[in-house]
């Protein structure tokens, strides 16, 4: 098939590239040069999409708690029990530890650590210390200390100030979605 300018029409792109610089309309070095552009943006493209499947979790397992740093450290070092004993969170001793669920928890004296061993359940951040507003949004992230409210006597965590009062608004809403969600996950014991 023939063009108004003579070119070749062609089915396949790598005979109409071929076509293309006989004709020459694009000398090689340019052709090279797309090429290359293409194949770099392809890559960027294919580890952004592996990346996302990796953080989304749906790639792999999830830990069952949520920690940071060489030491598995749980909520970053905050001694979950003051939430409930001393209204916030307050930072844990590396002298009062608790290993549970694969993470390290520490607390602010051996009787904190003593009242978590005994009842980890009562006081441990629900979803593994993840932000529950996250999850009620089908996306894992970290909670995050600062960002936490106590519902039904039971610890949340949130990524930000902002899922923290949205979770305040329809708090039992909020749980029933995150928890369809945290059940779809891959959480590893």
């Amino acid at each position: 098939m023939m063009s108004d300018s003579g070119d070749v029409a062609v089915a396949s792109d790598h005979l109409s590239v071929k076509c293309i610089l006989a004709a020459g309309h694009v000398n090689k070095t340019e052709y090279a040069i797309k090429v290359a552009g293409f194949s770099i943006m392809l890559r960027r493209f294919l580890f952004g999409l592996g990346t996302i499947l990796v953080l989304s979790g749906s790639a792999s397992a999830l830990d069952p708690i949520n920690s940071t740093g060489a030491g598995h450290l749980a909520i970053r070092g905050t001694d979950t029990t003051s939430y409930f004993q001393k209204g916030g969170p307050e930072a844990g001793r590396g002298n009062h530890v608790v290993n549970w669920k694969g993470a390290t928890w520490r607390f602010g004296s051996a009787t904190e650590a003593a009242q978590f061993r005994a009842n980890p359940e009562a006081f441990a951040p629900q979803f593994g210390a993840y932000c529950t507003g996250g999850l009620s949004q089908q996306h894992v992230v970290e909670g995050k200390p600062q960002h936490w409210r106590i519902h039904n006597k039971k610890l949340y965590l949130f990524h930000t100030a902002t899922g923290a009062m949205r979770f305040s608004k329809d708090p039992a809403g909020t749980i029933r979605k995150a928890q369809a969600y945290w059940d779809t996950l891959d959480v590893t014991q």
